[in-house]
């Protein structure tokens, strides 16, 4: 039977860094920089070269090899959140069905992205753009939003909902799917104030959003936050991520471990994609 990875994410699997023109020269050093389009001062990562050359070197395309997958595919968006790159998936495995293949086929490995990051359409620009909550900037637009119009536990809330959709969905399926934390200490830090909120709130009709739906009849309540987690069954590694297991084991994990007077850049070196897929594989074996 065939066996095709589909993987999805942030830049962390999508290849962020090596876009980077002084990355990208330490890390392909036979590689002309002038043949690769560009845009603005970095490489641009649509380019179709640059993505045949640094397909093979991401974990996705690694592990697939490593685990003798008949192919593998990488659906992931550097700078995007989870509406993005969950959607990414539905959509693909739309696609599949549409062309009447096997979704049985299918396994998940979905790396979730800061669940702080909010997408949404943004006038100014006439885009749908994603706002990096978790980074702070003197943006005016972002510091409106996040005043008026953002709430970290709120957000977290409701993206656990989409991951726990997600699972289900693949689970209706038969698809299987893995989930894989990023933001380890963000996470846990938020997740115990979400915690204190819907205990606080779960009886006061003036703030239902933290423990039911507002419904004008019957009413429904939340799934359980906890029982959804472990439904997720989140991938760690000796009680924290991989990538904070690997950084703090393996030295040239990050480009800023591996360059440390060249970049400041958290994203993974090949070598660090390596170690990343390969450590994947004794996990889910």
């Amino acid at each position: 039977m065939n066996k095709y990875l589909l993987t999805s994410g942030c830049s962390y699997t999508a290849g962020g860094g090596f876009n980077n023109p002084t990355i990208f020269e330490l890390e392909f050093p036979n590689e002309s920089i002038q043949s690769y389009a560009k845009y603005y001062d970095e490489i641009s990562w649509m380019g179709e070269k640059f993505k045949n050359l640094i397909r093979p070197n991401l974990w996705p395309s690694i592990l697939g090899k490593l685990s003798n997958y008949t192919d593998s595919f990488n659906v992931s968006a550097g700078g995007k959140g989870i509406y993005t790159s969950i959607n990414t998936i539905y959509h693909f495995i739309f696609d599949w069905q549409l062309k009447g293949k096997d979704v049985t086929e299918l396994e998940i490995i979905y790396q979730i992205p800061s669940y702080n990051r909010v997408e949404i359409y943004i006038n100014d620009d006439n885009k749908h753009k994603c706002i990096l909550t978790e980074y702070e900037d003197s943006n005016e637009n972002k510091q409106i939003f996040i005043t008026k119009f953002f709430n970290e536990e709120y957000n977290l809330l409701s993206s656990i909902h989409e991951l726990y959709k997600l699972k289900k969905y693949c689970n209706a399926l038969h698809i299987p799917i893995h989930f894989i934390p990023w933001d380890d200490k963000a996470f846990k830090e938020d997740f115990i104030k979400l915690k204190e909120k819907i205990e606080k709130y779960k009886n006061d009709l003036n703030f239902p959003q933290f423990s039911k739906f507002w419904t004008n009849i019957d009413e429904v309540a939340y799934y359980d936050v906890d029982l959804m987690l472990d439904e997720l069954n989140l991938i760690y590694l000796n009680h924290t991520t991989i990538n904070n297991y690997l950084e703090s084991n393996f030295g040239g994990f990050y480009f800023q471990s591996k360059y440390p007077n060249i970049s400041d850049d958290r994203h993974m070196t090949k070598e660090g994609h390596q170690k990343y897929a390969e450590t994947l594989k004794e996990i889910l074996k």
